[in-house]
């Protein structure tokens, strides 16, 4: 089903990236493993800085929290000033979670941090489909607000959208929301968001997102919502409700 959404010019378009702005084959088949392949390098280089001490820390406390929910398999990350030990417990937790591809926020923070370092070396060039970033402009041309929120890391958000094949896109977005707002498959994140872009209504608020069960999440809070069928994103369900968009182009807006 397609049916394009209105977009007033009093609203909001908040978005997600991989699979709606991005194709999501960069961020699976170039992001991840760019961060799979530096990561234990990555924190050799920077052990003692105060930025991965506090992370390491983060890992430690995710890793009990996992232990304690009684999550299975879960690699341990001991109590220990023993620099070796630890490196190498911190990174195979780190991997474990990768390997599930687990949104917890103590490695998208180490994931982004990585990926820092590979913008700024030219290793790594991002990837935004060009009628996304033709969205941006007519949005900003008509005054509505661009929020982005996605699992990501904020820092990788913007990263993203600095170093993209579409030029820097940033100057199009006003704000970037990660998990630190709540999962996004939970209605209560949305919530949130509403309240941090001060809209009127939920329903000023179009998300745009891959994802079905976030799509779900953010009608619960009542904000607008349109799946983007993409290459590579996953099936929707049968006989589903949602609204769709194989392009922004699809998307129209209302004076």
């Amino acid at each position: 089903m397609r049916c394009p959404s209105l977009l007033s010019l009093s609203d909001s378009a908040t978005l997600s990236c991989a699979g709606t702005t991005t194709p999501i084959s960069f961020v699976k088949d170039v992001l991840f493993p760019y961060a799979e392949k530096h990561l234990k390098s990555y924190l050799e280089r920077t052990w003692t800085h105060e930025r991965t001490v506090a992370e390491v820390e983060a890992v430690r406390k995710q890793a009990a929290a996992d232990k304690a929910g009684n999550l299975k398999d879960v690699p341990p990350v001991p109590q220990t000033d023993e620099r070796t030990a630890l490196l190498n417990a911190v990174v195979e937790n780190l991997l474990w979670n990768m390997a599930k591809d687990r949104k917890v926020e103590a490695l998208k923070e180490i994931q982004g941090h990585i990926w820092e370092e590979g913008y700024s070396k030219g290793d790594l060039h991002s990837i935004v489909y060009p009628d996304a970033a033709h969205f941006f402009a007519r949005l900003v041309d008509a005054g509505v607000r661009v929020a982005i929120y996605s699992s990501g890391s904020r820092d990788a958000q913007r990263l993203l959208f600095k170093h993209s094949d579409q030029g820097d896109l940033r100057s199009h977005i006003s704000c970037y929301f990660d998990t630190k707002v709540g999962g996004k498959r939970e209605a209560a994140s949305y919530l949130e968001i509403v309240k941090s872009l001060g809209v009127d209504s939920p329903s000023d608020i179009l998300f745009v997102t891959d994802v079905a069960e976030e799509a779900t999440a953010a009608l619960e809070a009542g904000l607008k919502a349109v799946v983007a069928v993409r290459p590579g994103n996953g099936a929707l369900p049968k006989n589903h409700k949602f609204e769709t968009a194989s392009t922004f182009d699809d998307l129209m807006l209302s004076s």
